[in-house]
């Protein structure tokens, strides 16, 4: 796992943990939203399943002596895989690996967790951060690489998808982001991309990320909330590239946004102006 990860463990039903302290979840899900399932996501979805398709439904659960296995497999089994709800998979989401299963028993609810996750991530354990935490604690670097890949696909095309929509509608692409940083991934190529298209939704998007330096540049890991799992390295880059020329631009520019959006648009750049004079001192 990335440092010391996101879990439900002794923190209860109702918050989650990060860097081994308890958080309510309403400062855990600020940017729940659906990804617009476009034919690329689509595709990456129905990928993921097939890639996991081999391993089956389990037949028990271990799990701690604060959960009920035989009641949570039976609600994990009372519709098919790509059937269960949010209400249904989102308890067993947030409980996976930390007090809840095995990383086979994850592996085949994982599909319809990342569907979950871009339809509506409103449960802890459908936040991509916290399932970008989930693989890392499961190793998934050893995994096959059809396993890996499909994984990716479905992280980069819900990425890309949540840049495109407003932030009302997708919550923050930024989520997506982090957890493609969780897990490891170079995001250098898509934050060229993203700057490359910085308008619209898509600056909309970065503005929301930008609301987020405090989170970025704090040196306190209880202050970082899902960023924490991150390497500071790609935290910096991240902040270089909200400071870059390029970003300050776009802001500028401010091309395609509608008035009652512009507020998103001030708040970022004082956000960006902010953090830039923190770190000077």
């Amino acid at each position: 796992m990335g440092r010391s990860g996101i879990g439900a463990g002794r923190c209860g039903d109702f918050a989650g943990m990060v860097n081994g302290e308890c958080w309510p979840i309403e400062h855990l899900l600020r940017y729940a939203g659906s990804v617009t399932l476009g034919p690329t996501l689509l595709v990456a979805l129905d990928a993921a399943y097939g890639a996991f398709a081999g391993y089956l439904r389990p037949q028990r659960m271990e799990a701690s002596s604060m959960r009920d296995p035989a009641r949570i497999l039976a609600t994990l089994s009372s519709a098919p895989l790509r059937d269960l709800t949010g209400e249904q998979i989102g308890p067993y989401a947030g409980w996976a690996l930390t007090t809840v299963g095995s990383v086979t028993d994850y592996k085949h609810f994982l599909p319809r967790i990342l569907e979950q996750a871009v339809r509506d991530s409103s449960w802890l354990g459908t936040q991509p951060p916290v399932i970008a935490s989930r693989l890392n604690m499961a190793e998934w670097r050893s995994w096959p690489e059809a396993e890996r890949s499909a994984v990716i696909q479905v992280f980069m095309a819900a990425l890309r998808g949540a840049i495109s929509q407003h932030p009302d509608e997708a919550g923050g692409a930024s989520e997506w982001l982090c957890a493609l940083a969780t897990i490891g991934e170079d995001i250098q190529p898509i934050l060229q991309a993203w700057v490359r298209d910085a308008r619209g939704n898509a600056l909309l998007q970065i503005a929301n990320l930008a609301m987020e330096l405090p989170t970025l540049v704090s040196m306190d890991a209880h202050e970082q909330l899902f960023w924490a799992d991150v390497a500071s390295e790609t935290r910096t880059a991240i902040v270089t590239w909200l400071n870059s020329a390029e970003i300050g631009a776009a802001f500028a520019g401010a091309s395609e946004i509608a008035e009652s959006d512009m507020w998103r648009i001030d708040e970022g750049m004082k956000a960006i102006a902010e953090a830039a004079g923190s770190t000077r001192h």
